[in-house]
């Protein structure tokens, strides 16, 4: 059925850079092994950064950044991940 993803994505001292919001489409899921097992349906939601050009590179924004992904109107995040960005 659809759903929303929300996308938060934090600079390296914790303030809050941009949000993303994407609609989307989910499946059903599909039997992945065996008569009548079932797995996780996972559907791929892809969201880009653009980082040259930005605030980011004209700022010098390097360093460790978190992101948190929250599904439909949850109000905690599914997951949450630093990464590095490097000049």
């Amino acid at each position: 059925g659809p759903h929303t993803q929300r996308l938060k994505l934090f600079l390296p001292d914790g303030a809050l850079y941009q949000q993303f919001t994407t609609e989307f489409e989910a499946g059903t899921a599909q039997p992945t092994q065996g008569k009548g097992h079932r797995g996780p349906a996972w559907q791929p939601v892809e969201t880009r950064l653009p980082v040259g050009g930005t605030w980011i590179t004209e700022h010098a924004l390097y360093g460790s950044w978190r992101f948190e992904v929250y599904l439909d109107a949850a109000p905690q995040p599914i997951v949450s991940h630093r990464f590095t960005l490097t000049k």
